[in-house]
């Protein structure tokens, strides 16, 4: 079952051909909401108050995934899901970004909660967050891609392998980005 789900991310949603398209769409969306976030200060108002139903769907949305993908599976209805337009591919987009949302909330909340403190490490990280949030898809994807391709890792294996190349490698190209004399002023 695990190597379906790496399947699944390298499917339809992370071909290289559609990449550039999306990458313009979902980065333009995101800044835009970012901007009016900021203006009306939505990250200041998140608390555990706020964020309570947030962390009760999180925890529904993580144990739907796994009823889902089971019946998916017993009815071999995965072409159905990673792609065309059908319910399984719309219950699944829903559910990503409904799950996402909650947990990016949840913890958003948590940190603020139990983390909201600085040292050195941190308030450099804080510094990159803005650089890493615009080339990451540049290289979770490649990095994905190829580990798949070279070594045919996917699924749960693929995924941890993914985050311990692809998480420093960001932090060290948005840490060079930064230090560029022509994008210092931007990032």
């Amino acid at each position: 079952m695990h190597h379906v789900f790496g399947k699944i991310l390298l499917a339809n949603r992370y071909s290289l051909a559609w990449f550039s398209i999306r990458l313009l769409s979902y980065v333009s969306f995101l800044f835009v909401a970012g901007i009016i976030a900021a203006r009306n200060d939505w990250l200041y108002k998140v608390n555990s108050a706020f964020a309570k139903p947030w962390y009760i769907s999180a925890l529904v949305s993580i144990g739907f995934i796994g009823f889902y993908l089971q019946y998916v599976l017993e009815h071999h209805l995965i072409t159905a899901v990673i792609g065309g337009a059908n319910g399984y591919a719309f219950l699944w987009a829903q559910w990503e970004a409904f799950s996402a949302f909650g947990l990016i909330i949840s913890l958003l909340a948590l940190s603020k909660a139990y983390f909201n403190n600085t040292n050195p490490v941190f308030q450099t990280l804080a510094k990159l967050s803005f650089t890493v949030y615009l080339i990451h898809p540049l290289i979770i994807v490649p990095v994905s891609y190829y580990e798949y391709q070279w070594l045919g890792y996917d699924g749960i294996i693929g995924w941890v392998l993914t985050c311990l190349l692809a998480i420093p490698l960001t932090f060290l190209l948005a840490n060079y980005f930064r230090k560029l004399p022509i994008l210092r002023n931007i990032l």
